[in-house]
C-alpha cells in the first residue's frame, strides 16, 4: 500500500477555505476509512495511506467545482504556503530541483520523481512508479507541489501533465528565465 506523511493532509484539512459546510460536504465525499482518517486528527510526521490523499483531493476538486488549470493553481497556493519553511532555504534553480526527488521520497515511500531534460526554458519530469499516476487530479496535485517549490526562482508559464504508461506520469513545466519580483519573506 502507497504511503505518504500528513503534511498535505494536515494543511488541508486546516485550509480555511476548507471549513464548515464546505469541509462537511467533502468528507461527505470520502470513503469511510478516508473519512474516519480525517476525523481522527491528523499528524504532519505519521504516515497515511496514499489513498485517504487521493479521495481528499479529489472531493476538493468536486466540491469545489475546479477544472485542471484551477485545480493547479488551487493545490499551487496551499502547497505554497505549507512549504513555505522548506522554500526559504531555497534560491538556485539547480537546487531547486535537485531537491524535488529528495523531498519526494521524503514524504512518500512509493514511486519517484526523475528529472528527464532540462531544457533553457523549462523542465520535463516524470513520476514513475506510482499507483495514483494515472488519476488527472494527483496529477494536478503533484504538478502543483512542484510549480509551488520554483516559483519563487522562476515565472512559471506552461504546466502539463499527462499519464504516460502504467504508474506514470509526464509532468512538463515552462518558465521565464527572470526571477519573479515578489513580496519580501516574511
Amino acid at each position: 500500500m502507497a504511503r505518504a506523511r500528513g503534511l498535505a493532509l494536515a494543511h488541508l484539512d486546516s485550509h480555511p477555505q476548507l471549513q464548515g459546510a464546505t469541509r462537511e460536504a467533502i468528507l461527505a465525499r470520502l470513503s469511510d476509512a478516508s473519512r474516519a482518517t480525517l476525523q481522527a486528527g491528523i499528524h504532519p510526521d505519521h504516515w497515511y495511506p496514499e489513498t485517504v490523499h487521493a479521495e481528499l483531493y479529489r472531493s476538493i476538486v468536486d466540491v469545489l467545482g475546479l477544472d485542471d488549470p484551477a485545480t493547479v493553481a488551487f493545490f499551487t497556493r496551499c502547497q505554497r504556503e505549507a512549504l513555505e519553511v522548506t522554500r526559504r532555504h531555497i534560491h538556485r534553480l539547480d537546487t531547486a530541483l535537485a531537491q524535488l526527488p529528495v523531498r519526494w521520497r521524503r514524504h512518500h515511500d512509493t514511486g519517484h520523481i526523475r528529472i528527464h531534460r532540462r531544457r533553457k526554458g523549462g523542465v520535463d519530469l516524470g513520476l514513475v512508479g506510482h499507483p495514483f499516476a494515472q488519476d488527472p487530479v494527483y496529477r494536478a496535485v503533484v504538478l502543483s507541489g512542484i510549480v509551488a517549490m520554483l516559483m519563487d526562482i522562476r515565472v512559471i508559464r506552461d504546466r502539463h501533465h499527462e499519464a504516460s504508461g502504467p504508474h506514470q506520469a509526464r509532468l512538463t513545466l515552462g518558465w521565464e528565465s527572470a526571477t519573479p519580483h515578489l513580496e519580501p519573506r516574511r
